[in-house]
């Protein structure tokens, strides 16, 4: 009659590592789930980046040409002046020349402006992306620590090294491994509880080792 409270309080201490351990793996998954939409969401972000350097060259090159032709518009006028100064007889066309000229250099100009102010908010853009890249990074590092801070709950107390995946009759848990010194313990390192029975735990705990380094 004894015994069977000692049983019951074993099955009771087994049944909330178990579920501890469950709860344990779901974090851990959630979390890996997290980790990997946001180095996704980083990808993306980088990927971004790299097209907006490319629009920006081309643009640069865009208004190279802009201010190309309008040094060659002023060389034109400038020759067309000389023109007029030297034939009297073509003032007309001369004078039709240089509003046509005009007309293109006003051209040239307001789309050197347009350009500026595209190049503006591009580079705004471009701003604002490195600080949501920069946050990001931010997110995953705090994620990194978040399943650093798991796998190291799941350590085994004693060596340091291995997953705890025995839980004694107090319900702590250990490796319990031969070459660990909680494979002969008589009584619980934390608690201090007698040893009676040791229980091995199953399921997916190994899983974690490593993900910190991604």
């Amino acid at each position: 009659a004894a015994a069977e409270p000692r049983a019951v309080a074993k099955i009771a201490a087994t049944l909330t590592a178990a579920a501890e351990t469950r709860a344990q793996q779901a974090e851990i998954a959630r979390l890996r789930n997290k980790n990997q939409r946001q180095r996704e969401e980083i990808a993306r972000l980088h990927h971004d980046d790299a097209e907006l350097e490319s629009a920006l060259e081309e643009r640069d090159a865009q208004l190279a040409a802009k201010n190309q032709e309008i040094a060659r518009l002023h060389e034109r006028e400038r020759a067309a002046k000389k023109r007029r100064g030297a034939a009297d007889s073509a003032t007309g066309s001369s004078v039709a020349l240089k509003t046509r000229q005009d007309a293109r250099l006003a051209e040239v100009k307001q789309e050197g402006v347009e350009t500026t102010e595209r190049l503006g908010q591009a580079l705004q853009r471009q701003a604002q992306d490195a600080a949501t890249i920069q946050l990001r990074a931010g997110q995953v590092q705090r994620l990194r620590e978040k399943l650093q801070e798991v796998e190291t709950g799941m350590e085994c107390a004693i060596c340091m090294e291995r997953v705890a995946d025995t839980a004694l009759t107090c319900g702590h848990c250990y490796c319990c491994a031969e070459e660990c010194g909680s494979s002969i313990v008589a009584t619980c390192p934390e608690c201090d509880r007698p040893v009676t029975g040791r229980t091995k735990l199953f399921g997916d705990v190994f899983s974690v080792e490593g993900l910190a380094d991604v």
